[in-house]
C-alpha cells in the first residue's frame, strides 16, 4: 500500500512538471502566427502585425479583449515578451471572406492592378486593398465602398505593363515558394526538437521512477 501511494506520488509530480512544459505550444507568438496562416484563426482574433518591422514582435487584434484572454494566448508561448495585444472591430475570417468575393468579382477586370489584405493605418483593423487603376477608380471605388463599406480600402493605381506584371508576379511567386521552404524546415525541426525533448523527460522520469523502487 505505501509502495502504491509513494508511486502515485511520483506519477503527479512528474505530470506537474510536464505540465507546463507542454502547455507552450509555440517557441513564440511567429509560430502561432504560422500556425493561424495555415489552419485559420480563432474567431475572436481580428489579425496580426509586426508593430516594428521584427518578424517575432507581433500584436494581435482581438473582438472583446480581456486579460484573461490575453494571458490565454501568452500561456501558449515559451517566450511572450515581445507579444501585444490590441482591439478590433472584425474578425480576420470576416475580412478574408470579403477578399475572396472581391477576388471572385474583379479578379478578371483589367481595372484592377492588385488585391490584398492589409492593417489599416490606425492599426485597429484589417482591410482589403484593392488596388485599381485611375481610370477604373470612380466606378469601382463607388461599387465596392457601397457593397463592404469601410471593410474595403480602394487606392488609385497607375496600370502596370505586362511587362512589369509578369517580372512583379515572378519575383512574389519565389518569395512565396522561399517563404513556404523556409517555414517547413522550421516546422520539422522544432517538431524533432520537441518529440526528442518529450522523449527524454519520459526516460528522465522513468529512470528516478525505478531508483525510488
Amino acid at each position: 500500500m505505501r509502495r502504491t501511494v509513494i508511486l502515485l506520488l511520483v506519477l503527479m509530480l512528474a505530470v506537474s512538471l510536464c505540465a507546463p512544459a507542454l502547455a507552450a505550444q509555440y517557441q513564440d507568438a511567429n509560430w502561432l502566427f504560422a500556425d493561424w496562416e495555415l489552419n485559420g484563426y480563432p474567431g475572436d482574433v481580428g489579425g496580426v502585425y509586426s508593430y516594428d518591422g521584427d518578424a517575432t514582435h507581433l500584436c494581435i487584434l482581438l473582438l472583446d479583449r480581456t486579460p484573461e484572454r490575453e494571458e490565454e494566448i501568452r500561456a501558449l508561448l515559451e517566450d511572450a515578451e515581445t507579444l501585444k495585444f490590441g482591439d478590433a472591430t472584425r474578425s480576420y475570417a470576416e475580412v478574408l471572406a470579403v477578399r475572396d468575393m472581391i477576388e471572385a468579382e474583379y479578379l478578371d477586370d483589367e481595372g484592377v492592378a492588385g488585391i490584398g489584405v492589409t492593417v489599416n493605418d490606425a492599426k485597429t483593423d484589417f482591410v482589403v486593398s484593392v488596388d485599381v487603376t485611375a481610370d477604373r477608380y470612380e466606378d469601382i471605388n463607388a461599387a465596392i465602398s457601397g457593397k463592404y463599406g469601410d471593410t474595403v480600402e480602394v487606392v488609385c493605381s497607375e496600370a502596370a505593363t505586362p511587362e512589369t506584371d509578369a517580372n512583379e508576379n515572378a519575383g512574389q511567386a519565389e518569395a512565396d515558394s522561399k517563404a513556404r521552404r523556409d517555414y517547413i524546415i522550421y516546422m520539422v525541426i522544432y517538431l524533432v526538437l520537441f518529440v526528442l525533448f518529450c522523449v527524454f523527460l519520459f526516460l528522465r522520469r522513468k529512470k528516478r521512477a525505478e531508483e525510488r523502487k
